[in-house]
């Protein structure tokens, strides 16, 4: 038997050939109405989903007011960490290694919105890995299921710094809002720093809103990329690629096709 606890979950496996399960433990009682939603919505999401680049569900369990979430256990921990020892160590992320993060993002982002849903919270530490390479996005807390394919919603809800243009000028918004953040993610990815930063809300919404990223740099990076990157940060939500779209582009498929 093996328990140790990470960022709040118990991690844990039994028997010789188990294999370890992340246990996501929540107090029911304690809970406001707002989170409880929350909190169903994620385990219905996670119910819903199968796919090798997002956190697999294993069961939820209710005991004494207590919600158990079992789930796959990434054993290389979170892109925000990964991301932190790179940027401490002054070293960017190879073109090879960012792409391959940005093609299992996209993967699993195409999974979702084909079934109308909008992950709402994609960041880095969201992200997570395992040691053989894969990428898994997880933590779907504050997903949104769509009613249909032009659904779209109208909370602001989501990380400040990965909140898309639509969402900071209060419009309503759908699966292109999770490509804004990827873009987000990607540039973080390229630069090791986000693309939008301020002191204060209001002024980090306005740079989302009317403000340009610094370029990212050309002697690492191939023009191809950098162009990727500056399409999935375009303000117009209707000028940025899909999952799908995004996929089928030329610089990406050809990293796809080098990885199972």
């Amino acid at each position: 038997t093996l328990v140790r606890e990470r960022d709040g979950c118990t991690v844990g496996a039994a028997g010789r050939h188990a294999q370890l399960r992340v246990a996501k433990e929540i107090d029911l009682a304690a809970m406001p109405p707002e989170a409880l939603q929350e909190t169903r919505n994620e385990v219905e999401v996670l119910r819903s989903l199968s796919h090798v680049n997002i956190v697999a569900y294993c069961d939820a369990l209710v005991e004494d007011d207590r919600l158990t979430i079992l789930m796959e256990y990434a054993d290389g921990g979170d892109l925000a960490a990964r991301v932190a020892r790179k940027r401490a160590a002054s070293r960017r992320f190879s073109q090879n290694s960012a792409l391959a993060i940005l093609v299992q993002c996209s993967r699993a982002l195409r999974h979702i919105h084909a079934r109308c849903i909008v992950h709402r919270d994609l960041k880095s530490p969201n992200i997570f890995l395992t040691l053989s390479g894969v990428v898994k996005l997880g933590d779907f807390g504050i997903a949104r299921v769509l009613e249909h394919t032009r659904a779209l919603a109208v909370t602001v809800i989501g990380t400040p710094t990965h909140l898309p243009p639509e969402v900071c000028d209060s419009k309503p918004y759908g699966t292109k809002a999770d490509m804004w953040a990827l873009g987000v993610v990607f540039y973080e990815l390229l630069t090791l720093e986000p693309p939008f930063a301020a002191t204060s809300l209001v002024a980090l919404v306005m740079k989302i809103i009317k403000g340009q990223p610094k370029p990212v740099p050309a002697e690492m990076y191939g023009e191809e990329v950098r162009d990727l990157g500056r399409r999935l940060l375009y303000k117009d939500p209707d000028l940025r690629p899909s999952a799908k779209e995004l996929l089928a582009l030329p610089v990406v498929r050809r990293r796809a096709e080098l990885m199972p």
